[in-house]
């Protein structure tokens, strides 16, 4: 056997120690490092494996308080709408009859028969949900028909004549009732 100083034994030790460090980093070049090697909060000579770790953990730091304040922010949102809505003038939610029939100028007109389809669309949609959730229908109008805002008018406008409506009754609840009386449902039991 050939007795080797431990002095050449720790050279050599160290000398492949340092091959394979190079080769190791032959092998990463070209390669897209997974963490930077020497962050500004770590000390210089710190462990790979520990930076990379820590990288890791500041990196999900920094999302949750994104995540935080994407929903601080969409909460304010939230809130201001709401206040938004809130503060409107309550006058504005419903058209009476009589300003239905008697507008002021031609942009109240205007406005009464958009009111009258938004309405319309929202009955039909209300109807729509019923139906997909096994509910009972406001009315039952066939599936191919579509109303023109001048058919829609005419139902509300009949639906006023047949009630004797007064001059403060709501445009929407006469709709309402005018599509309950020209389109029907069937009654369960009778056929």
């Amino acid at each position: 056997m050939i007795q080797v100083s431990q002095e050449v034994e720790s050279a050599g030790r160290f000398w492949l120690g340092g091959v394979g460090f190079a080769l190791t980093g032959l092998l990463e070049i070209g390669r897209k490092p997974s963490c930077r090697l020497f962050p500004t909060r770590v000390a210089r000579f710190e462990p790979k494996e520990r930076i990379c770790r820590l990288n890791r953990q500041a990196e999900r730091q920094r999302r949750r308080r994104k995540r935080e304040e994407t929903l601080a922010m969409n909460r304010w949102i939230l809130a201001a709408c709401f206040l938004a809505l809130t503060a409107a003038p309550a006058a504005a939610v419903d058209v009476r009859l009589d300003s239905y029939r008697n507008p002021k100028n031609e942009n109240f007109r205007i406005f009464n028969h958009m009111y009258l389809d938004g309405v319309r669309g929202g009955l039909m949609a209300s109807n729509a949900w019923l139906k997909r959730h096994g509910g009972q229908l406001l009315f039952c109008m066939p599936d191919t028909l579509v109303l023109t805002s001048e058919q829609t008018e005419e139902i509300m406008l009949k639906s006023a004549d047949k009630r004797s409506a007064k001059g403060e009754m709501v445009v929407a609840l006469l709709l309402l009732w005018g599509m309950q009386d020209t389109y029907p449902c069937e009654k369960p039991g009778t056929q």
